[in-house]
């Protein structure tokens, strides 16, 4: 029921507390006045992610620029009003709605405010604004670097998708070799959708948090696995249409031992290759084998073939992936000596 409180980000409320202390300690330091306002420049700079918060600065920078301007021309032209500083808003507003900057209408018409609360134009109180602007948007960037990695959980993530494939294709093969339909994984496979579905908000989260890191293979290999669990839907569906009785029985049992084949093969630095031609020599061997004999017989060897023909398409797809890797790409995620290339 509470979970929703548990999947919050509360890293963030720890850096929006520290950004707004320190920025507004730096601005006392510095003598500033208006020093609340870099504090609140530092809470708004706080992004979820290291690219939002940069984003988010140099828009914000580009604003306060034409904020500046804006309040020197208006200002000197019309005075410090109210109705001067409903023309520098309406202005403004509308600029940012323009260039789709609404983000950076709040803190910079805070900034505009100064210059009309102070009534000042002067070098020294722009020095001043721009100050505060920099220790804040400066506080928010600083503490949003500092964002952990989380390449380690997505390769923990990566192994669980593994061992609940294995899962999975055991699941299938037990099902199989008992004829019963209870047996079959269908739990587990909405399991692995869900993990699959989690990997892959988590890599865009880590994609957002990383300049230097290149996370094409990690978005690929999800693209991958869940192309493969569609595949898995197809079979384990093909499978409940089977009505296993004595006569299908020698083919029933032989695409059951293969699952469990696949199982004890099934790895992320596996090309599948040697599993594909597994599976060519089971195609050809049912293509070879004597007629069906009954309606019945004839209907459970079409979905037999059927299941096989999905195996095979769920072995393509890894290994197209496989056979698309860069080099650089397979050196550093399969010949790593924590990962060996299985064949």
């Amino acid at each position: 029921m509470f979970d929703f409180i548990f999947k919050k980000d509360y890293t963030k409320i720890i850096r929006i507390s520290v950004g707004f202390v320190l920025a507004l300690w730096v601005a006392e330091i510095f003598g500033l006045m208006y020093s609340a306002s870099a504090g609140l420049i530092a809470l708004l700079s706080i992004q979820t992610t290291k690219k939002e918060t940069v984003k988010t600065a140099v828009q914000r920078f580009a604003a306060m620029t034409v904020t500046f301007a804006l309040v020197f021309v208006i200002f000197k032209l019309m005075g410090f009003s109210v109705l001067s500083f409903g023309v520098f808003v309406l202005i403004f507003s509308g600029l940012c709605v323009i260039f789709n900057a609404e983000i950076a209408l709040p803190m910079n018409t805070v900034l505009a405010s100064h210059f009309w609360i102070e009534q000042r134009l002067d070098a020294s109180f722009y020095i001043n604004e721009l100050l505060i602007f920099l220790i804040g948007a400066g506080f928010g960037i600083i503490l949003n670097l500092f964002l952990t990695s989380k390449v380690s959980n997505i390769r923990k993530t990566q192994n669980e998708v593994e061992g609940e494939l294995k899962r999975i294709f055991n699941g299938l093969s037990n099902s199989l070799l008992n004829r019963d339909n209870s047996l079959l994984p269908d739990k587990a496979l909405h399991e692995l959708k869900q993990t699959v579905k989690s990997a892959q908000n988590e890599i865009r989260s880590y994609a957002d948090n990383t300049f230097t890191q290149d996370l094409t293979y990690f978005i690929k290999y999800i693209d991958m696995r869940r192309s493969q669990i569609k595949i898995l839907y197809r079979i384990l569906n093909s499978i409940k249409k089977l009505n296993i009785s004595d006569d299908i029985k020698i083919h029933t049992e032989i695409v059951a031992e293969y699952f469990k084949e696949i199982s004890k093969h099934l790895h992320e630095c596996n090309n599948a290759e040697t599993l594909l031609k597994q599976t060519d020599g089971i195609m050809k061997a049912f293509r070879n084998s004597e007629l069906p004999k009954t309606r019945g017989e004839f209907e459970n060897r079409a979905v037999l073939f059927q299941i096989m023909s999905d195996t095979e398409y769920f072995l393509l797809i890894k290994n197209r992936f496989a056979n698309d890797l860069t080099i650089e790409q397979s050196y550093c995620y399969w010949n790593s000596g924590e990962r060996k290339s299985i064949n």
